[in-house]
């Protein structure tokens, strides 16, 4: 089922609470040919590009104080929240995709930067595919499915505590506590899931 098919289904709900949940998106196919294995470096050009201090690029904590040991203005504290801007391939094309406070910060980006360094060639900034779209999300009558692909549900000090658990049990147990604010992001993974269908 594609994003559309779902947020019709969602739309024909015979059950829906009084006030839906607004979400707006921005999905922006560049004609930039990507492989998922560059989406890191795809990220660090557009930072570098559009610059350091918009921090939903990259959710790096820019009030934060680096660490002595780390580059000159390269923040070393994070954001521990559901990221607004997303990096991703589809179709072989580098793909940008907003969530919310995302898209003004993508429509300017996409508005100011006229090119992009990649793997240190200087490449036009063209897009290829745009929509910015409203959604009312809320519950459905039935279960809907999704799909997670390369999910990484813990920051680096999380996943090593999982890891050192001693048995399943206690796994399980760190899972529950270290991914409880995960839920409440699926729906937003689920909306992008238009450029992967």
């Amino acid at each position: 089922m594609t994003l559309h098919q779902h947020h019709q289904q969602i739309s024909h709900s015979s059950q829906q609470p009084a006030v839906p949940f607004p979400l707006t998106t921005l999905g922006a196919t560049l004609d930039l040919p990507l492989l998922p294995r560059q989406i890191a470096q795809f990220r660090g050009a557009v930072v570098e590009a559009f610059g350091q201090e918009y921090d939903l690029l990259h959710n790096h904590d820019n009030e934060t104080e680096s660490a002595p040991d780390s580059p000159p203005n390269i923040p070393t504290a994070y954001h521990y929240r559901y990221p607004l801007v997303h990096y991703r391939t589809w179709q072989g094309r580098a793909t940008l995709f907003g969530v919310e406070a995302g898209v003004p910060l993508l429509r300017e980006f996409l508005l100011r930067t006229a090119q992009l360094t990649l793997g240190g060639q200087t490449l036009p900034l063209r897009i290829h595919w745009l929509r910015e779209q409203e959604w009312a999300l809320h519950m459905t009558d039935q279960p809907c499915t999704y799909r997670l692909m390369d999910y990484l549900p813990f920051h680096q000090e999380n996943y090593a505590r999982w890891l050192s658990a001693p048995d399943s049990g206690a796994g399980s147990n760190c899972w529950k506590k270290y991914s409880s604010g995960i839920s409440s992001g699926w729906h937003l993974l689920s909306a992008g899931a238009c450029l992967n269908d």
